[in-house]
């Protein structure tokens, strides 16, 4: 059990995914006997459950020296989750967040592949859904819990993913993760 705030964590949320090589090539990623090698990129989708209620992290750590194109997709990524939580406020649709992170993507010559985020609460996808989508007309409110989670998934590549949980408020949100996102090297 984890300890937060001299509080017990009640356990995950879901069932942590680690993906590096083929695996990390797309959003859903798929559980394989491939073994993690010097250089991978590997993705680590995790969560905790505090009094009933979940929580979802993503972040992208790199075993060994990263190549030039890993750092700046991962700066691209980076920056296009600073655009969609400056943009998160009461009010603003959930289409116009996710246009302000998959339009700066879009810019730099990469693809949107899957939603922005999803709303989160005593289910991991919970209320508001479609969450963060271009689809998704309806304004935030204060107070919903929410995912920012773009991505870059390069077939035969690799894939990079920055993920943390906010609370909208009135005038902004306040991420809930202290987990640092700055490009990390393992090993």
């Amino acid at each position: 059990q984890l300890i937060l705030d001299n509080e017990t964590v009640e356990g995950p949320s879901f069932q942590p995914v680690l993906s590096s090589g083929t695996s990390s090539w797309t959003f859903h990623s798929r559980y394989t006997d491939r073994k993690l090698r010097k250089n991978d990129c590997l993705i680590i989708d995790m969560g905790v459950r505090y009094r009933g209620y979940c929580s979802d992290m993503t972040r992208t750590v790199f075993l060994g020296k990263p190549t030039r194109q890993m750092r700046e997709v991962y700066s691209i990524v980076q920056e296009a989750q600073l655009r969609a939580i400056d943009a998160i406020r009461a009010g603003v649709m959930g289409g116009d967040v996710a246009d302000a992170a998959w339009g700066y993507i879009a810019s730099k010559g990469y693809e949107q592949t899957h939603g922005l985020g999803h709303g989160l609460g005593l289910e991991t996808h919970d209320y508001p859904l479609p969450g963060l989508s271009a689809v998704n007309k309806q304004r935030l409110q204060e107070n919903m819990v929410l995912t920012v989670e773009p991505g870059i998934y390069l077939k035969n590549g690799f894939g990079v993913r920055i993920e943390d949980t906010v609370i909208v408020t009135r005038n902004g949100c306040k991420n809930m993760m202290r987990t640092p996102k700055e490009l990390r090297i393992v090993g």
